[in-house]
């Protein structure tokens, strides 16, 4: 079965999204349109956060990643069979059980993010959640698409996905913890171990346009 490796690249961006007003409100932090920094240019950084404040149910910092791939190279009459997304991870905190979570990632531009598209992330999810309790630091850790997740999975143009926490995907506050966090610190594309998308496919039979003659 054919397979085909992509990772962003220029015409296919990754990067991520903070908000990082210090001591707000849940919904604050959550329902801001607009982040406070953005950045696509970056080699390892954290692009999952969930954090909590120094004041009583405040919250400091929120992160959501972005990765763009141009899939446009796969047949038009592949037919798309599996997919994994893979990152590199290599480092994590853990203070509220979390997992991170694979979600649509639609940013404005293909090519830059921007703090604008803070809320430019769906609820969906398009994988089984990976816990941060689960994952291999120093290693690739694998999202395997499901059934919504291939469907999002672009023959012609930009294949869009984002990561997000659960408690950033479900709207749900973990428990505050004055400082607490979790974490998840990863390559983008700029580093030596880039984020992969792998998808495998099988060829469907090519279109007979010869008209019959009866």
């Amino acid at each position: 079965m054919p397979v085909g490796t992509y990772s962003p690249n220029a015409s296919a961006v990754d990067g991520y999204v903070a908000e990082q007003n210090t001591n707000v409100t849940w919904a604050a932090k959550h329902d801001a349109a607009d982040a406070t920094s953005a950045s696509d240019s970056d080699a390892s950084e954290n692009p999952v956060v969930c954090q909590a404040g120094t004041t009583t149910d405040r919250w400091s910092n929120m992160r959501r990643g972005f990765y763009l791939f141009d899939t446009s190279s796969l047949p038009d009459n592949a037919k798309i069979r599996s997919a994994t997304f893979g990152l590199y991870i290599t480092a994590v905190a853990n203070d509220f059980n979390s997992s991170v979570c694979l979600v649509a990632g639609t940013p404005a531009s293909d090519t830059a993010i921007g703090t604008a598209d803070y809320d430019q992330f769906g609820t969906t999810q398009l994988a089984s959640d990976v816990a941060i309790s689960s994952i291999s630091t120093n290693n690739y850790n694998n999202w395997t698409l499901n059934a919504t997740g291939l469907g999002l999975i672009s023959k012609t143009g930009i294949t869009k996905f984002g990561l997000v926490s659960n408690h950033d995907r479900t709207n749900t506050a973990p428990t505050w913890a004055s400082g607490s966090q979790s974490v998840i610190v990863a390559q983008f594309s700029e580093g030596a171990n880039k984020p992969k998308l792998i998808v495998s496919y099988s060829l469907g039979a090519a279109l007979n346009l010869t008209s019959k003659k009866w």
